[in-house]
């Protein structure tokens, strides 16, 4: 399905309900350090403490750790038949599905008590309510092509403002004194689900919109599309593209796919071709000058004509895939150990008290909340306008070294300070990785098979949430809760084995940028050779 089959008003609507979706459930259990801060103030998984022993202790924080992880992980694994539904029942009904799973988990949450364990089977399900809507939505940002980066930017930077609820409950809760416990929070947050519920049958359509075959908003792309539609006419097997008044560009109308030109030329052949004599090698020449669609290159054109599996095949596949899964995993350790790894964090000099360090690093886990949240909704116009501006690659080399390195580096330094920087990198590195790679990802495949390609790329990515839970226990009981060794892998060879395994990923995942480079440069190439030529 084409956007241009959508009105102008109906596509506008389309784009204000997935961003809202995003926003509000889509990727709210990362907010999950400020819910496990609430469930700790509340006792949850006491009883797993010793007599005597301070609380929180490890034991009840690896389980709280292990709702985030196992509601990660599920998901994770979820990807590839939430993308396999996506693909055989449309968005409409698996947007629907998403929404119901959403309030189950809300509901299971809500009703909780230390007799009634429901904590990590709701925050599971809030999970994967919340991977179906976002699979359901990721097609919307097509609605307007020419702006689909800064869309798609809002999708997957709403995904991470939601983040911002668990935040905002955190608050709530403080200031109420404890009075809006999670029973009142989630049993009032079911209102959300069901109102995205009505709101998803009465605007998705049945359908994904697809990537269209050009997008000719210049008058030179406008005068390209007249000539494929004489070509089509000629009988030369060329599409004919038709623009509206937005410059969507789509299928003919249904009325001009049934008209056939029939030549009767006087004193001539009825074969002789309207256009001059017509050979195979015209088509293609008339073909290769034909500029690819703005946001496409060459192999990206061939890559969307391949199947799911031919696709699987490609290094483009398979290097994204990488990138995402390292940096899922250092980002989704560091938000389930970020409170026990500023507690080893200190003041230089001695010259603070206790207290002091303890209200810096207070500030210090606001800062990551609310950026990991809010500052992906500040930066949504500049990662938004870097995708539709600048290659893919210029994007991956800027987040590795303006925020992933930076990242790492500082995550090792002992100084409370220096946090800071390793609180603000890691909460905007979250959504320029998935914007970047998102967006490449449906941009390289297209929307065809788009929910079991990305499905199983993200299923492969959810084993980095096994790898940072067993890390983080690894710490917690070998490491004696300090998590130096554990940062250390993201930039030099640690003392552990499996750490050393996790330090040679680090510099393979600049081979997807480079290749990208090489890719782009070789296609700049091709044209160069052929303008020269011509």
């Amino acid at each position: 399905m084409f956007a241009n089959e959508l009105s102008f008003t109906h596509r506008i609507s389309l784009v204000f309900f997935a961003c809202i979706a995003a926003w509000l459930t889509v990727g709210v259990t990362y907010g999950f350090q400020a819910l496990k801060w609430v469930l700790e103030k509340e006792g949850v998984y006491e009883s797993l403490c010793k007599d005597g022993e301070a609380k929180p202790c490890p034991a009840q924080i690896v389980r709280l750790s292990l709702m985030f992880s196992a509601a990660a992980l599920s998901t994770a694994m979820s990807q590839l038949p939430a993308g396999t539904i996506l693909d055989y029942i449309g968005p409409k009904y698996t947007f629907g599905l998403g929404s119901f799973v959403f309030g189950i988990g809300n509901l299971l949450l809500a009703i909780s008590t230390p007799a009634f364990d429901g904590y990590i089977a709701g925050f599971v399900l809030m999970s994967f309510g919340g991977l179906l809507m976002y699979m359901a939505i990721i097609h919307i940002s097509l609605t307007f092509p020419n702006r689909s980066g800064t869309i798609m930017a809002l999708l997957s930077g709403g995904f991470d403002t939601s983040a911002v609820v668990f935040p905002i409950y955190q608050l709530v809760y403080r200031l109420s004194d404890g009075y809006v416990t999670p029973r009142v929070w989630f049993l009032g947050y079911l209102v959300v689900p069901v109102a995205l519920l009505f709101a998803n049958f009465a605007l998705q359509p049945n359908e994904s919109l697809e990537w269209f075959d050009d997008s000719p908003s210049s008058k030179a792309n406008r005068e390209k599309a007249k000539q494929r539609e004489n070509l089509d006419a000629a009988g030369m097997g060329v599409d004919v593209v038709h623009v509206d008044s937005d410059d969507t560009v789509g299928p003919p109308p249904k009325e001009a796919e049934s008209k056939v030109v029939k030549v009767a030329r006087s004193g001539e052949d009825e074969n002789t071709p309207l256009l001059g004599e017509v050979t195979p090698e015209a088509v293609e020449s008339a073909a290769a000058h034909v500029d690819p669609p703005s946001k496409l290159s060459q192999r990206q054109q061939f890559i969307q004509t391949l199947s799911a599996w031919s696709q699987l095949a490609t290094p483009e596949w398979f290097l994204n895939t990488l990138w995402m899964f390292f940096f899922m995993m250092r980002i989704n350790f560091y938000i389930t150990s970020v409170a026990e790894q500023l507690s080893e964090k200190h003041i230089p000099g001695g010259s603070a008290t206790p207290e002091e360090e303890q209200a810096m690093r207070d500030t210090i886990l606001n800062v990551f909340n609310y950026t990991l949240s809010l500052g992906a909704t500040a930066t949504i116009p500049v990662v938004g306008w870097l995708l539709d501006n600048f290659p893919i690659h210029v994007n991956l080399v800027g987040q590795f070294f303006v925020f992933a390195a930076p990242f790492a580096l500082f995550g090792l330094s002992s100084n409370l300070s220096s946090q800071y920087i390793v609180a603000l990198c890691g909460g905007f590195l979250r959504p320029f990785m998935y914007s970047a790679t998102i967006t490449y990802a449906s941009q390289t495949f297209g929307f065809k098979s788009f929910g079991r390609v990305y499905g199983l790329q993200m299923f492969l990515c959810g084993f980095s949430n096994i790898i940072q839970y067993q890390i983080n226990s690894f710490v917690l009981n070998g490491q004696h809760g300090h998590y130096f060794l554990a940062n250390l892998f993201s930039i030099a060879v640690s003392a552990s084995p499996f750490l050393q395994l996790l330090t040679f990923i680090q510099p393979i995942v600049l081979i997807f940028p480079l290749y990208l480079i090489r890719m782009h440069r070789r296609e700049m190439h091709a044209k160069a050779v052929a303008m020269s030529s011509s």
